[in-house]
């Protein structure tokens, strides 16, 4: 895979596609794209996992992914990031619907960082808290509560100048789409989709 010029003196099984670097950390890539794709991180342990296009996953593969996270012997914070693009029949939709406006665009604040959210998987489904205090009174404050964190940071491609000084013609480019497709990628919407009857909404 690509990676092999990137880091060439690094140990590589090929078959798990595991990356060994002298320091003996690993760096595994795999996929998740259907259910029986949980097989490949079964019973393995992350400090850190990165989604690369979430919103084309599943949720249940997400929750199983992040229930792979384990407290590492080095002590530093367990976390999961993960990319995006806009997709209104992704489950991320609604993990970011807080942030939208009737469009679909996420209300930008000056910082472009939305506070610290809270949630617990539970049979019924997901529960959200917008203070982790409230989540506590009901699930407990232990490390057993299943209370996780999640931030939402909106970007597009107006927020990456190297990517348009290396590109100018991109803006123009993203805008040369088709409605549906120039909402997403320039505008960053979670509504715009195609209707079945040929519609855009």
């Amino acid at each position: 895979f690509p990676s092999h010029d990137i880091y060439k003196k690094l140990r590589v099984n090929s078959r798990d596609l595991i990356k060994t670097f002298t320091s003996g950390a690993k760096v595994q890539i795999t996929y998740l794209d259907k259910d029986q794709d949980k097989e490949n991180i079964q019973g393995k342990e992350y400090s850190l996992i990165c989604f690369d296009e979430c919103q084309q996953l599943s949720e249940s593969n997400v929750l199983y992914a992040l229930s792979r996270l384990r407290k590492p012997k080095a002590g530093y914070p367990l976390r999961a990031l993960a990319t995006a693009n806009p997709d209104y029949d992704s489950f991320l939709r609604r993990w970011v619907e807080f942030a939208l406006d009737q469009r679909g665009i996420p209300v930008r604040n000056e910082e472009a960082v939305y506070p610290l959210r809270y949630f617990v998987q539970t049979p019924v489904g997901m529960k959200w808290f917008d203070d982790r205090k409230e989540a506590e009174a009901i699930y407990g404050t232990g490390d057993d509560s299943g209370i996780m964190s999640f931030r939402f940071i909106p970007a597009t491609a107006l927020d990456n100048p190297i990517l348009i000084k290396n590109n100018p013609e991109y803006i123009s480019t993203l805008k040369g789409l088709p409605r549906v497709e120039m909402e997403r990628l320039l505008l960053g919407s979670w509504y715009a989709r195609e209707q079945s009857s040929g519609n855009l909404s």
